[in-house]
C-alpha cells in the first residue's frame, strides 16, 4: 500500500474533462438502451471521481502544510473551477432524470 506522500497528484485539465463530459452526455442522450446508459453512467461516475480524487489529494496536503504555495495555488484553482465541474455534473444529472430508461438505470 502506498503511503500518502507518494500518491500522485496531477492537476485535472479542464479542457479535457469538459471534452470528455460532452462526450459522454451526448452519447448518453443518444443512447438506444438502458444497458448503454448505465455504461456511459459508470464512465461519468470514473471522471467525476478522477477529478474529486486530486481535489481530495489536493485539500489534504494544503491543510497539511498552509505555507505550501503550490498547493495554495491548486486549492485556488479548484475554488475557482469548482463551479465548473459542479454545473457538468448538474447537466448530466438532469440527462438520468429525463432518461425513457429511468427503470433501467
Amino acid at each position: 500500500m502506498k503511503k500518502f506522500q507518494d500518491i500522485e497528484y496531477k492537476r485535472p485539465d479542464l479542457d479535457q474533462l469538459k471534452s470528455e463530459f460532452a462526450t459522454i452526455l451526448e452519447d448518453f442522450v443518444q443512447a438506444e438502451s438502458g444497458e448503454k446508459q448505465l455504461e456511459l453512467i459508470r464512465q461519468m461516475d470514473t471522471l467525476k471521481n478522477n477529478f474529486l480524487t486530486e481535489y481530495s489529494i489536493a485539500y489534504i496536503r494544503h491543510t497539511v502544510n498552509t505555507k505550501d504555495e503550490f498547493y495554495d495555488r491548486e486549492i485556488e484553482f479548484f475554488n475557482e473551477n469548482m463551479p465548473v465541474y459542479e454545473e457538468l455534473i448538474d447537466r448530466f444529472n438532469q440527462a438520468v432524470l429525463k432518461s425513457d430508461f429511468k427503470p433501467e438505470i
